[in-house]
């Protein structure tokens, strides 16, 4: 199978071509020429023939008539590349000899960047075969082993053995959430906020939760019946939180609407009812 590499015009030529190959695929280079310039040229052809990817690079070109041929093109690994060429300076008529790196890595090569990567994405540090969500930390897909998905540079759900925390613990009583092994998406999470929540923890109100709740409201009878219970329950004294904490509640009940906003009255009732009905 003969494969053309590149058609030029009439007034073009290409020479001094020059192959290698990483293990993979070949990559070849050729100087191309026209009446106004002089290219040197590379390109990556799979084994089977077909080029392995879109339009040829250009790696140096200069205005005719000055030559530039290629001196040798090696692998120095997979898709990883190195030209060396011979240039004549216009300015001063020099010959220089120059060396390139082409860095083309196929899906699964570490990398620094997308563009080192054939598919044009890097991600948890390999060349991918897609975005795979960026690479953001709150999601449960990865494009490496290392980053807890199950091939280097396909894009997979997170294993749930990799224990990849997706979403922090906010608050005291909040749980980090982890990759369970079948979804992209972060599990939900959890534990819910208790309703109500005074303090915004996620954790079970207490009678000091609701004193220090009361004390922000600014209502000073309120706030002594809130820390008399707090003290008792402290103390370990159930009988007598629950009848401050019964007290404080016929007071909020009272006030609902006139010293205290019916939304806070309402919030705070329910927390009291709940605690009172507990003890």
């Amino acid at each position: 199978m003969t494969l053309v590499l590149a058609a030029c015009g009439p007034v073009e030529s290409p020479e001094r071509a020059h192959v290698t190959f990483d293990g993979g695929d070949y990559r070849l280079a050729w100087v191309q020429k026209s009446p106004d310039s002089v290219k040197l040229i590379t390109t990556r052809v799979s084994p089977n023939g077909p080029l392995a990817s879109g339009a040829n690079l250009v790696l140096s070109t200069q205005s005719a008539p000055s030559p530039l041929f290629t001196g040798a093109i090696a692998a120095s690994g997979r898709g990883r590349f190195v030209v060396a060429y011979e240039r004549n300076g216009v300015e001063d008529g020099l010959w220089r000899l120059f060396m390139q790196r082409v860095v083309d890595l196929p899906n699964g090569e570490a990398c620094m960047g997308a563009d080192e990567c054939q598919s044009g994405s890097c991600v948890d540090g390999v060349c991918c075969e897609s975005a795979c969500g960026g690479g953001v930390a709150t999601d449960c897909q990865a494009c490496s082993v290392a980053a807890g998905g199950l091939s280097n540079g396909a894009c997979t759900v997170v294993t749930a053995q990799a224990q990849v925390v997706c979403r922090g613990s906010a608050v005291a009583c909040d749980v980090a959430e982890v990759c369970d092994g079948t979804s992209a998406l972060c599990p939900a999470d959890e534990p819910a906020p208790r309703e109500p929540d005074l303090t915004g923890d996620k954790c079970g109100d207490s009678p000091c939760d609701v004193a220090a709740y009361v004390s922000a409201l600014g209502e000073q009878s309120l706030t002594v019946k809130a820390r008399e219970a707090c003290q008792a329950w402290q103390q370990g004294n159930l009988q007598a939180t629950r009848g401050k904490l019964s007290a404080l509640l016929h007071e909020v009940q009272a006030q609902r609407g006139k010293k205290l906003d019916a939304s806070v009255a309402d919030t705070l009732g329910a927390a009291l009812a709940g605690m009172v009905d507990a003890l």
